[in-house]
C-alpha cells in the first residue's frame, strides 16, 4: 500500500509551501479525491489481473478421465486428460493454437496436481436434449427451401442438408467434388471442421459461426427461394473427421466427468440440429487407408518417421501403435480406448480411426438406416458415375442430366496419391500382417453389421437404379 501512495503522490504534481498556504480547503478535497480515484484504479487493475490469470486456462480445468495403469512402455499415458474452457475467456479470441492440440503431450503426469487444477468443465452453448426419433419433417425449418433453412434477425441461416463424415483416405474429396456436379447440390467449403474441434474456440461456439461457413452457399438458397418460390438447392459437409473425431468428449454437455468414454459424441450434436440429415459413410480396406494418410501427411508432422517416408519407418510407427492400444484393449473396452485423446497422441499414427465398427455404432444409434450410406472405397474407384448417381438417388435428388454424367465419366480423380506410392513403395509384408491383426476383430463387426442390414449400400442402390 505504501508503494501505491508513493505512485500516487508521483503521479499528483507536490504543490510548493507559497502554494500550498493559498490552496483552499475545496482545492485540498480536490486532491484528495483525486488520490483517492487513482488508488482505485491501481487497485482494481492488480485484483483484475490477478482474477484474470486465476480464471484463464488453468480455470479452464485440465479434465481428468479415469485411465488404465499401463505396462512401462506407455507409463506417460497413466493420466489422460483434456483442456476445455470453462467460460468463453478460457480459449483466446478463436486462436486455433489455444486448443489443445491432437499432437500435444500431457504437460503432466502428476495426478494430485491435475485433480487440484479441475476446477469446472465446459458448459457447451449447444445443449443437447434426450434423443429422439427422428423426423423428415421440422417445424423449425421453412417450407419452400429443400435445404434446412430458418430466418434469423432478418437474414437466413442455413444447416447442411448432408454430412460426409468419414473416413479420410476414403475418396471423401473425390465423392464431394462428384457430387457439386449436380444442378441441385450447391459447392462450397468442403471442410469446415467446426463439428469437430472449431465450436470449443472462443467466439466460434455458437451455431452462427457454423452456419457462417456456408454464407455463399446460403445466400444462393435465398435467392432462389425469392426468385422461384421453392430453393431445390442443398449443401454438406464433407469433413472426413466427423465420423470419429470425438476426441473432446469430455467437453460435451451431458458427458459427465466421471465417465470413462462418453455417453454423446459428435453424432448426437449433427442429429440434435438436424434430425433428418443424410449421413455417408466412405470406408476403405483400414490398413491401406492407415498407409494411404501416412503417405500424404509426409512433411506435415514434426516427427521423423513423417520427414522421410519409407516401409521401414511406417513398420516402426505401426509397432509401436499397436503395442499400446492392445494394452488398452486388455483392460478397457474397444470404445474407451477408441475415444482416448492421449493414446491417440502418443501413437502419432491414426491407427483407431480405422475402427470403423465402434464409431459407426454411435451413429446408428442415433439415426435410422434410411439416413445414413455406407460406401466403399473399392466399389467407388470401379464404379464411379454409378456410385454418385446412387449417393444423388440417396439424397433424394432428381436424376442429373446425361452431359453432367459424361463429364464425371471424363473427370480425373481428385486427390490422388499415385506418385506418393510409387517413389516410397508399398508397406513390408510384416506390417500388413501386423496391422491386418489388429483391425481383425473390428472388420468382422463391421461386416456382421453390413449383413444385418445395419446401414443403406450404395451398392444396392445401384441395383435399383
Amino acid at each position: 500500500m505504501a508503494a501505491l501512495l508513493r505512485v500516487a503522490y508521483a503521479i499528483v504534481p507536490s504543490q510548493t509551501h507559497s502554494d500550498s498556504i493559498m490552496m483552499s480547503s475545496v482545492q485540498r478535497n480536490c486532491r484528495q479525491r483525486t488520490m483517492v480515484v487513482i488508488l482505485t484504479i491501481v487497485v482494481l487493475s492488480v485484483l483484475f489481473t490477478i482474477l484474470y490469470w486465476s480464471t484463464g486456462d488453468f480455470s479452464a480445468g485440465q479434465l481428468l478421465e479415469k485411465h488404465f495403469k499401463f505396462s512401462k512402455a506407455a507409463q506417460s499415458l497413466d493420466t489422460e486428460y483434456h483442456t476445455c474452457a470453462a467460460q468463453p475467456g478460457a480459449i483466446k479470441r478463436g486462436v486455433l493454437s489455444a486448443l489443445p492440440s491432437y499432437r500435444a503431450r500431457p504437460a503432466t503426469n502428476d495426478l494430485d496436481l491435475m485433480k487440484k487444477m479441475l476446477i469446472n468443465r465446459l458448459t457447451d452453448d449447444y445443449c443437447y436434449c434426450k434423443r429422439m426419433i427422428p423426423s423428415h419433417t421440422s417445424p423449425a425449418f421453412l417450407n419452400n427451401t429443400r435445404n434446412p433453412c430458418w430466418w434469423e434477425n432478418g437474414s437466413m441461416q442455413c444447416l447442411p442438408y448432408f454430412y460426409i463424415i468419414g473416413f479420410s483416405k476414403c475418396a471423401t474429396t473425390d465423392m464431394y467434388s462428384n457430387l457439386v456436379w449436380h444442378p441441385s447440390v450447391i459447392s462450397g467449403q468442403k471442410e469446415p471442421h467446426w463439428i469437430d474441434y472449431l465450436r470449443f474456440v472462443e467466439n466460434r461456439m455458437y451455431l452462427q459461426n457454423y452456419t457462417a461457413h456456408f454464407k455463399d452457399m446460403i445466400g444462393k438458397i435465398e435467392m432462389s427461394a425469392f426468385s422461384k418460390g421453392y430453393s431445390h438447392g442443398v449443401f454438406g459437409d464433407a469433413t472426413p473427421c466427423t465420423a470419429w473425431y470425438s476426441l473432446y468428449w469430455p467437453c460435451f454437455q451431458g458427458n459427465q466427468l466421471s465417465l470413462q468414454e462418453p455417453e454423446y459424441t459428435n453424432a448426437d450434436v449433427v442429429h440434435r440440429m438436424v434430425p433428418t440429415a443424410k449421413i455417408i459413410v466412405m470406408i476403405r480396406d483400414p490398413i491401406d487407408r492407415l498407409y494411404s494418410r501416412y503417405l500424404t501427411w509426409r512433411m506435415k508432422v514434426p516427427h521423423a518417421a513423417y520427414q522421410r517416408p519409407s516401409p521401414e519407418a511406417f513398420h516402426k510407427l505401426c509397432v509401436h501403435a499397436v503395442a499400446l492400444y492392445q494394452q488398452c484393449l486388455k483392460q478397457g473396452s474397444p470404445r474407451q480406448c477408441a475415444y482416448n485423446g492421449t493414446l491417440y497422441t502418443q501413437v502419432i499414427l491414426r491407427l483407431q480411426e480405422g475402427m470403423y465398427s465402434v464409431f459407426l455404432k454411435d451413429w446408428i444409434r442415433v439415426f435410422p438406416k434410411r439416413q445414413i450410406l455406407l460406401v466403399s472405397f473399392e466399389h467407388y474407384i470401379k464404379y464411379k458415375v454409378e456410385t454418385v448417381s446412387a449417393v444423388w438417388s440417396f439424397l433424394e435428388l432428381e436424376p442429373a442430366p446425361e452431359k453432367t454424367l459424361d463429364k464425371l465419366r471424363k473427370k480425373a480423380p481428385v486427390n490422388n496419391q499415385n506418385n506418393v506410392y510409387e517413389t516410397v513403395g508399398d508397406m513390408l509384408p510384416e506390417t500388413r500382417s501386423l496391422l491386418e491383426q489388429f483391425y481383425k476383430p473390428f472388420q468382422e463387426e463391421l461386416l456382421d453389421m453390413i449383413k444385418t442390414g445395419t446401414f443403406t449400400l450404395a451398392r444396392d442402390l445401384i441395383k435399383s437404379l
